[in-house]
């Protein structure tokens, strides 16, 4: 099986733009990976179209192509950034309605409850008598 120089220009573009995707969504030390790898290539992509025109004398070229580079990372690092937004606010507030939000209004629900029991209470006993 033959690897040509082509395969290997699409794949490494591919992880770079991967990374980019990737960066909104890790965290720690891999966050910092995918920054660098992502970061780091994507800069080398400019580097490289910028190197292409300039290697055809023709920096128009080298314009476009990396214009080009630049609103596809920006496009997928801000979908990525924008879709992991809405994800985590969805699953931030699914969690949170189950529980009160600080002491204050444990307390509250605390004393609503046991009030309401008394009234039940109340309410069981007028219904004997």
């Amino acid at each position: 099986m033959d690897f040509s120089v082509e395969l290997w220009a699409s794949v490494t573009n591919a992880v770079i733009f991967l990374c980019l995707v990737a960066i909104p969504w890790t965290s720690g030390i891999s966050r910092f990976l995918t920054l660098i790898v992502g970061g780091g290539g994507f800069v080398c992509l400019l580097g490289f179209d910028f190197f292409v025109g300039f290697q055809k004398d023709d920096l128009g070229l080298s314009t476009d192509l990396m214009l080009l580079t630049l609103s596809k990372g920006i496009f997928f690092f801000t979908a990525s950034y924008g879709i992991e937004k809405i994800f985590r606010t969805f699953l931030s507030g699914s969690r949170t309605e189950d529980r009160p939000l600080d002491p204050q209004e444990s307390e509250i629900s605390r004393r609503f409850d046991r009030n309401m029991r008394g009234l039940k209470d109340v309410g069981a006993d007028k219904g004997k008598k």
